[in-house]
């Protein structure tokens, strides 16, 4: 296990159909995500695709090109991402990062414990237990 502040992904591609390809929307498969409902946690999260160029600006030939999670695709776990400038396609089958702080959802990191949510009802406490995004994946239960 290591102590980043990101998650690794891979850029699958960009979206497409038979004949047309989209582009300036990529899919990207994130590690240990791996069916849709895993990825309710990364929506919105910032996506960062680092390279190194030939030539040195600013004194680093390494680049980055930012982008933003948007939204799940299909049930195996990949998400859609748009970028500020689209991916090259040299850039298929190279790794991402994920941020895990930034997010224009303001989800809490409640994927990291047990959150215990209470609501009042018609007068009654209910207690939710809600265990989210262990090991494994996300695991709802209701206690």
């Amino acid at each position: 296990m290591t102590n980043h502040l990101y998650a690794k992904g891979r850029v699958l591609g960009f979206k497409r159909a038979k004949r047309n390809q989209r582009p300036d929307i990529s899919l990207i498969q994130i590690e240990g995500v791996k069916t849709a409902a895993d990825t309710d946690f990364y929506l919105g999260k910032r996506i960062a695709f680092v390279y190194r160029a030939k030539r040195e600006v600013n004194g680093s030939k390494i680049r980055c090109i930012w982008g933003r999670i948007t939204r799940a695709h299909g049930g195996s776990g990949a998400v859609k991402a748009r970028f500020r400038n689209n991916l090259p396609a040299k850039s298929f089958g190279a790794s991402v990062r994920v941020s895990l702080s930034f997010s224009s959802l303001n989800k809490p990191m409640e994927h990291l414990s047990t959150l215990t949510i209470q609501k009042e009802k018609s007068g009654t406490l209910q207690t939710r237990a809600m265990i989210l995004f262990n090991n494994a994946g996300v695991v709802d239960k209701e206690k």
